[in-house]
């Protein structure tokens, strides 16, 4: 992220930045300070916005992809529906995931594959039904949910597009 950082610098670049400073987003969101510091919730933010509009068109090689969606971002977005959607993920987050995007309460850091699973599952799930309330979240804890989110062949577009839907399906009542 640090790369696409200078590489990408403009008005997209900046309304990423300005999402991952969110405090709520931050608090349902921990890090590692190392994982602060090469500015991972940025690349976590990125990635909700380019999975959520485009994860049927990932095929495996995430940088070339995120990379792509930054360029075409630079050349104009709705920076009102993407803060809408932005917010109301994490809204949806902050009321009805106990942890948040962790998968502990104790847990200090947030794996890549279960914020995309989670962010954009809800993404989806809400663009159904904006007005969701879920039945039940015990698929959480569920063996289904752990195997989505472990990390083998997580860049995988298979896998991606499993895990999202899986969420979305689960909270659709679609299981």
């Amino acid at each position: 992220m640090e790369v696409r950082k200078g590489a990408y610098q403009g008005l997209f670049y900046d309304f990423v930045a300005e999402c991952a400073a969110n405090p709520r987003l931050i608090a349902l969101c921990p890090l590692s300070q190392a994982r602060e510091d090469r500015q991972e919730r940025e690349e976590l933010v990125l990635r909700f916005f380019a999975y959520s509009e485009r994860y049927l068109q990932f095929k495996h090689e995430v940088k070339a992809f995120l990379d792509e969606y930054m360029r075409d971002k630079d050349t104009g977005f709705d920076r009102e529906e993407y803060k809408t959607n932005f917010l109301r993920m994490v809204d949806f987050v902050e009321k009805y995931f106990p942890y948040g995007f962790r998968k502990v309460s104790a847990a200090k850091s947030t794996p890549r594959v279960r914020f995309e699973a989670i962010s954009v599952g809800v993404h989806l799930a809400l663009q159904v039904n904006p007005s969701l309330v879920p039945s039940s979240m015990g698929w959480l804890s569920s063996n289904e949910f752990k195997y989505h989110t472990t990390t083998h062949a997580s860049n995988s577009s298979t896998r991606l597009k499993d895990r999202v839907e899986f969420v979305r399906d689960s909270l659709l009542d679609r299981k």
